[in-house]
């Protein structure tokens, strides 16, 4: 990771830790576990998916692969998409937030890391985009609804944009009983070939090619 990216992510992140201003949320799934939905961005920031340590995956993950297209369900601050936007220069990034006061904050965070020209922000409900995109991903950042039935709606309606070699990554697949029960059944499908488990993020592709197999990682 850039040095200067470092340095300017950190020092966003201390600005998005103090920031008090207060936006109102519009949560079409399963919401936060302990936050109404009237919020600072400083609360938002600390439940956010893209903290220190699984940032850093999501940056290692796209560096490696280098997916030209990128999709990402559940914007929030938009910090994740920045990394993975910073990992690969030359993707193209489609990022779907249904609030309306958080796909705005994100706005600002591609302006001010300067990746708004690289970055798509649709405001707009999972599914009712989905259903009107053909466009096929390579690299795919599930993160947003926390229940088992929508993901699996979203995955089902996903295999239309995908090839055998896309990643898709789940975020809080131990949120609570109901995601992780999903994600076990999902791993387990036939049509997933691959899975990879770094205990809050899982990652599965289609790998047709290959011999089913499912690895448990210490991250």
């Amino acid at each position: 990771m850039n040095r200067d990216f470092k340095k300017k992510l950190k020092s966003f992140a201390n600005y998005l830790k103090k920031n008090k201003t207060l936006i109102e949320i519009t949560d079409f799934g399963a919401g936060s576990k302990k936050l109404g939905n009237i919020r600072t961005i400083s609360q938002i920031y600390r439940t956010a998916s893209c903290g220190k340590k699984y940032g850093k995956l999501l940056f290692a993950v796209t560096a490696h692969t280098q997916p030209a297209q990128i999709l990402e369900l559940g914007t929030n601050l938009g910090l994740g998409t920045v990394m993975m936007a910073e990992a690969n220069s030359k993707a193209k990034i489609t990022t779907v937030e249904g609030c309306k006061q958080t796909a705005e904050q994100a706005e600002k965070t591609f302006t001010f890391f300067k990746k708004q020209n690289q970055i798509k922000l649709v405001n707009a409900q999972f599914l009712d985009f989905l259903k009107s995109d053909n466009t096929l991903y390579d690299l795919i950042f599930i993160d947003g609804d926390h229940r088992s039935a929508s993901l699996k709606s979203q995955l089902n309606e996903l295999q239309k944009n995908i090839h055998s070699e896309t990643l898709i990554i789940l975020d809080d697949i131990r949120w609570n009983k109901d995601m992780f029960d999903a994600w076990k059944q999902i791993y387990t499908q036939e049509r997933y070939h691959l899975a990879l488990d770094y205990f809050r993020m899982g990652i599965i592709a289609k790998r047709s090619h290959q011999v089913k197999e499912h690895f448990t990682l210490r991250f």
